[in-house]
């Protein structure tokens, strides 16, 4: 059986952004946390923060990316072993900013709508 290992997370960067690191073979990679605010059932708001990373030219990349900015990231889900402790994280393909797009102005001349 085959199976698929893929992520997208819609959220927004860390307040630390993109931290670039190399491997020991030279290439770049970016560490980041995506923070992903959700309501909860009470009312209040709760984030869940994900550890990611992004590698070669998506890695420089990150690095432009503001801090708080809102981004798509997907990617795939990855486990590693740090110490004594397992951590799962995401593993990305690519890290894009939203851009959102402002509203068009409305028309002065109302004399069309039907209310």
């Amino acid at each position: 059986m085959r199976s698929l290992n893929r992520v997208i997370l819609l959220g927004t960067l860390g307040p630390k952004g993109a931290i670039i690191t190399f491997t020991p073979s030279g290439a770049p990679y970016a560490s980041f946390e995506i923070h992903l605010t959700e309501p909860g059932a009470n009312g209040k708001e709760f984030t869940t923060r994900i550890d990611c990373q992004c590698f070669r030219k998506k890695a420089e990349a990150a690095l432009e990316i503001a801090p708080g900015t809102a981004v798509l990231f997907e990617g795939a889900l990855k486990k590693r072993k740090v110490g004594e402790v397992w951590q799962v994280y995401v593993s990305g393909f690519e890290l894009v900013p939203m851009v959102s797009n402002p509203t068009p102005a409305a028309s002065s001349d109302d004399s069309d709508l039907p209310f």
